[in-house]
C-alpha cells in the first residue's frame, strides 16, 4: 500500500520543504508504505527515499475521467505530446497511465500545494487541482489537504461558476487545512464544514529527519558570505504577475536605497527558480554598487536555510499587493 504526495515543487523552495516535512512525517509513522511524489519536473531522483510519478495536467485529467471522456483526452494528450516531443521538450510525455497503475495501491492522497484556488488563478489552475479529487472520488481514495492559501473567490462573470465548484470539490476531502485567518475565513463563508487553521507545515514541524528522505545524507554548498551587517533581500515573481510592477520595483529601490545609507550589504537571491529574472532586474540599477550584491546560486531548501543565517534580516514581500487596478 502507498501515499500519494501531489502540490509539492522542487523548484520553489517552500513547495520543496513542505514534501520533505511529509516525506519525513510519513516515514516516521510508516515505515513499510511507498511514497510516491506526482510531479512533471525533472530532478535526479538517485537518492530520495521516494518515487516520482511522473504527472502533468493530461495525466490527472485522464486519471480523473472514464469512458468516451478518458479516450477523447488520451488523443489530446498524444498529439500534444507529438508536437512537445518534436519541440524538443521531452519532460514528462508519454505518461498517461503512471497514475492509473497505482490507483489500486494508494491508501491516501496528500495535497501540500501553497496556493491553487482563488480569484488570482487561472481556470487551469483550478481544474488541475480538481482533477486529483476527481481521480480521488472514482477510486475512494481517501485525500488530505495540508496547510494553504484559499481564495479570495471574487470571480469574474465568466469563471463565477468555479464558486460553486470549489465548494463541491472540496467537501470531498477528509479535512481541509487554512493556514492564514482569511484563508478559514473564505471556506467557512461559501459553506464548508471540514475546515481548520493551521500554520504552515514547515512553521510547525521540528527538525527533518534527513534519513527518512534521503538515501545518504545530502551535500550542503552556500556561497560564502565574508561581510557583517548583513540584508537579505529575496523577490516574489508571483506578486509582479499580478501586481503592479512598476511601483513594486520603485519600492525595492527605495528600500535598497535606504539600506545603502545605512552601510548595509544587500544581497538580493532568489527562493524560487521561477523568481530569477525578477531578481535580475531588480539588482540592474545596482550592478557597479559594491554594497549591493546578486546571489546566482539556486538553493536547495537545505542549502536555504543553512544560507539565511548569515543575514541580520530578510526582506520579502508575499503578498499580492499594489493592484494595476
Amino acid at each position: 500500500m502507498s501515499f500519494l504526495i501531489t502540490g509539492a515543487q522542487m523548484g520553489n523552495k517552500g513547495a520543496q520543504s513542505m514534501l520533505y516535512v511529509m516525506v519525513s512525517e510519513l516515514r516516521e509513522r510508516f515505515p513499510d508504505k511507498k511514497i510516491y511524489f506526482a510531479t512533471a519536473e525533472s530532478y535526479d531522483e538517485k537518492n530520495y527515499n521516494f518515487k516520482k510519478l511522473a504527472c502533468n495536467s493530461m495525466t490527472k485529467r485522464i486519471a480523473a475521467l472514464e469512458g468516451n471522456k478518458r479516450r477523447v483526452y488520451y488523443v489530446k494528450a498524444f498529439c500534444r505530446d507529438l508536437v512537445a516531443f518534436f519541440a524538443g521538450k521531452k519532460r514528462c510525455l508519454w505518461h498517461y497511465n503512471d497514475l492509473l497503475d497505482i490507483e489500486d495501491d494508494l491508501d491516501a492522497i496528500i495535497d501540500v500545494s501553497g496556493f491553487a484556488i482563488g480569484d488570482k488563478w487561472s481556470t487551469w489552475s483550478h481544474e488541475s487541482f480538481f482533477d486529483i479529487i476527481r481521480f480521488a472520488k472514482r477510486k475512494d481514495i481517501p485525500v488530505y489537504i495540508m496547510p494553504q492559501s484559499f481564495g479570495p473567490f471574487n470571480y469574474s462573470e465568466k469563471q463565477m461558476y468555479l464558486k460553486s465548484l470549489v465548494k463541491e470539490m472540496l467537501e470531498y476531502p477528509r479535512i481541509v487545512f487554512a493556514r492564514e485567518k482569511s484563508s478559514y475565513k473564505n471556506l467557512v463563508d461559501i459553506g464548508l464544514k471540514k475546515v481548520s487553521l493551521v500554520p504552515d507545515l514547515v512553521l510547525q514541524s521540528k527538525e527533518i529527519n534527513l534519513k527518512l528522505v534521503f538515501k545518504k545524507n545530502p551535500v550542503i554548498k552556500i556561497p560564502d558570505i565574508s561581510t557583517e551587517n548583513n540584508v537579505g533581500i529575496i523577490p516574489n515573481s508571483q506578486c509582479f504577475k499580478y501586481g503592479d510592477e512598476d511601483k513594486l520595483l520603485s519600492l525595492y529601490r527605495k528600500i535598497i536605497d535606504s539600506l545603502i545609507e545605512k552601510k548595509c550589504n544587500v544581497y538580493i537571491f532568489r527562493h524560487s527558480s521561477e523568481d530569477y529574472d525578477v531578481c535580475k532586474t531588480i539588482y540592474k540599477p545596482y550592478e557597479n554598487v559594491k554594497q549591493v550584491k546578486m546571489i546566482d546560486h539556486n538553493f536547495s531548501s537545505l542549502e536555504y536555510s543553512q544560507f539565511i543565517i548569515n543575514f541580520n534580516y530578510i526582506i520579502c514581500i508575499f503578498n499580492f499587493l499594489f493592484s494595476s487596478s
